[in-house]
């Protein structure tokens, strides 16, 4: 239910929005995420049993001091494996660690001691031994190859990051490693498309995106480095569930659908987690449509300026790619490994996700905005 003075607001969101929401009648079927319109989750709240109230700020800083993106999505419960590797059996997917010979391990430490301290030749003779102690320490050929780098042994360097890869293709370190020494190598095209690999295994990574971005008049390349930040917030307060938002944009409708599933546990039977609800796919597809359909109604009524990246948003939108938009941006902050548990086929579909609305050729910044293809 509404707090009663809010129900004027209400009415008001749903003359504006309501109308704008595609209809989800045809989404029951098995298989399907059932989206609520905005007007369906008007209803919804209005007649719930969970009482919703809704403020609006001048300054978001007066609601959390935290920005909103983490008060959605804290630090993630689960703990990332610092040498990942991907265990699939009987149809299960895992990411598990990877499984080191202990003793060519321990060899390879030694070597990577001696690099860190800047004595890359010292290190080379323990970094091969480890090798011939186990051919498939990966670090250990990771490692070599820096150290050769280092010696001026390019080309024997290049086959090493690439024997790294080849044995773990799951770490995407050993991606950002052979894309550094391409930089170094001034191979820019192919150093560009490593990373862009490497940031298909780890969504929005700060120092890949950084490589690029200190890079991209050589590799001639835009990036788009701005995260997701939610300008509206919905958060249980007690019992009850409060919607925060300003009146000068459009981001009510990502709250709007996220407090949505925060107040109703029929929500959570649909997707097996009426205990312990935490987050899910149908919860965020939710609140990104919302999103879209109330900042275009808002947009086009006159009442909220154009935002660019909303605008952006719904490009991605248009182009049948939001549930990469949102693997990218938000599924990983909860499940930060998240992209090692997709098959090949779903990481091609991240790079192409990468290579149109996160790294794409240089001045292509417009030509994503009008929905254009960037290569």
């Amino acid at each position: 239910m509404f707090k009663p003075k809010f129900l004027i607001f209400y009415f008001l969101l749903i003359a504006v929005i309501g109308i704008s929401c595609a209809s989800s009648k045809d989404d029951d079927e098995e298989g399907k995420i059932k989206i609520l319109t905005n007007k369906e989750i008007g209803d919804m709240m209005k007649d719930s049993k969970t009482r919703y109230e809704i403020r609006t700020f001048d300054n978001p800083k007066s609601v959390s001091e935290k920005p909103f993106i983490d008060v959605y999505f804290p630090e993630p419960k689960q703990k990332e494996k610092k040498y990942p590797w991907v265990k699939i059996e009987r149809g299960k997917t895992e990411v598990v660690d990877y499984p080191f010979n202990k003793d060519a391990f321990a060899i390879y430490e030694k070597g990577n001691k001696l690099l860190k301290a800047k004595k890359p030749k010292e290190a080379i003779p323990l970094f091969q031994k480890a090798i011939k102690t186990s051919e498939d320490c990966y670090l250990a050929h990771r490692g070599l190859a820096k150290a050769l780098l280092a010696t001026g042994k390019s080309k024997e360097a290049l086959t090493h990051f690439e024997r790294a890869i080849e044995i773990n293709p799951y770490d995407y370190k050993s991606y950002i490693a052979k894309g550094t020494a391409l930089i170094q190598l001034k191979n820019y095209n192919e150093a560009r498309d490593v990373l862009i690999t490497a940031l298909s295994l780890k969504p929005r990574d700060k120092k890949i995106i950084k490589l690029l971005e200190a890079n991209k008049k050589q590799m001639k390349i835009s990036v788009y480095g701005k995260d997701f930040m939610p300008n509206s917030l919905a958060r249980k307060e007690g019992n009850d569930i409060y919607i925060y938002y300003s009146n000068k944009d459009g981001w009510v409708g990502y709250a709007y659908g996220k407090a949505i599933w925060m107040g109703e546990p029929e929500l959570h039977k649909s997707v097996g987690m009426e205990k312990n609800y935490t987050w899910s796919v149908n919860e965020e597809f939710q609140a990104l449509l919302s999103l879209i359909n109330s900042y275009y109604a808002l947009k086009e009524n006159g009442k909220i300026p154009r935002d660019e990246y909303l605008e952006r948003l719904f490009t991605i939108y248009k182009d049948r790619r939001l549930d990469f938009f949102m693997y990218y941006e938000l599924a990983s902050r909860v499940i930060p490994q998240l992209m090692l548990l997709f098959n090949d086929t779903g990481r091609t579909y991240m790079r192409d996700y990468i290579k149109k609305y996160v790294v794409m050729p240089a001045n292509s910044d417009s030509k994503v905005a009008s929905g254009q293809d960037s290569w």
